[in-house]
């Protein structure tokens, strides 16, 4: 079987990362925030999004005991640590 050049490996490596970023941010913009809301005994994640007019949208993401909800508002806050280091970086 023929190996694929390692550039290539690389560039379609980065272009999977960068489909997934854009869909991440699409999905999660930073305006919103992720919220746990106790609902009939069970916890559950929801994003909030301001709507423009001083109210906001809620939309469902899952349990709060699921690995995958947990990791989505994981990855929010460490993005914002992230843009928020870098911002004060560029302003230094």
């Amino acid at each position: 079987m023929k190996t694929v050049d390692l550039m290539y490996q690389t560039m379609l490596a980065e272009l999977a990362q960068r489909t997934m970023d854009a869909a991440w941010t699409a999905d999660f913009p930073s305006e919103g925030r992720f919220i746990t809301m106790e609902v009939k005994g069970k916890r559950y994640w929801y994003f909030d999004m301001p709507d423009g007019s001083g109210g906001k949208k809620r939309r469902y993401v899952g349990p709060a005991d699921d690995r995958r909800s947990r990791s989505a508002s994981r990855t929010l806050s460490a993005t914002r640590t992230v843009c928020a280091t870098a911002g004060a970086w560029s302003r230094a």
